[in-house]
């Protein structure tokens, strides 16, 4: 189940150890609305003994772009900044592509005391990072639809199919020659090949010399396939 820290640290836990860690989660709660206003989520499992066992909890900092979870590491004494967004929508961009786009952006400094500037300073970052990947992304898929839409009317033969994912593969098969492609992460990858053999003849050579393969319905009685 799903409740606010506010509700959790009223409800009575399996032992002191998750309790001790709600109390804890709950002062650095409100430490962050003194800045900012947050959102909690606390996650728990329901025990036997009307108890809970306190799986986790998250703080999110809304916003209209995206919303920011920000935890506390009480080791370190340091707040850390995710932006909370699924790149499975980015179906274009591999998590590499994404990391690269993200050293596009100087990363604010750490944050060991909170402070106003210093929670807007690290949603901006955040902001633009996702911004600078929906771009992105949308590039991609202009680029791969464009693609897909020159292939319409053609005798395709694909071997994979998968747009949740966007991933294509498949060839053409012409006259001897083949026309490979394969999409992934949003890159198209195109490759020709001569897919034919001849036999060692003079009158093969006459024809494949001078360009000739398929004049005068000669294809069928030349070409051999693979």
């Amino acid at each position: 189940m799903i409740v606010t820290i506010s509700k959790a640290v009223e409800m009575k836990m399996y032992n002191e150890y998750h309790e001790r860690n709600l109390k804890e989660d709950y002062e650095v709660y409100k430490e962050i609305n003194k800045f900012h206003h947050c959102f909690s989520k606390v996650e728990l499992s329901e025990t036997t003994g009307d108890s809970y066992w306190h799986e986790s909890t998250k703080f999110l900092l809304k916003n209209d772009v995206i919303d920011v979870i920000i935890r506390y590491d009480s080791y370190r004494k340091r707040y850390s900044f995710y932006g909370d967004w699924d790149t499975s929508d980015l179906k274009n961009l591999s998590h590499y592509q994404i990391s690269d786009i993200r050293k596009k952006f100087k990363e604010p400094r750490g944050v060991g005391k909170l402070s106003k500037k210093k929670i807007t300073d690290w949603i901006k970052y955040e902001e633009d990072v996702y911004l600078a990947c929906v771009k992105k992304n949308n590039e991609l898929d202009n680029g791969v639809n464009s693609f897909l839409d020159s292939l319409k009317g053609e005798n395709v033969n694909w071997f994979n199919q998968n747009p949740e994912r966007s991933q294509w593969s498949g060839e053409i098969v012409k006259n001897g020659v083949v026309f490979k492609f394969s999409i992934d992460n949003g890159c198209v990858s195109q490759k020709i090949e001569v897919h034919y053999k001849t036999p060692s003849t003079l009158e093969a050579f006459k024809l494949l010399s001078d360009n000739k393969i398929n004049r005068e319905n000669k294809l069928k009685r030349i070409l051999e396939w693979n």
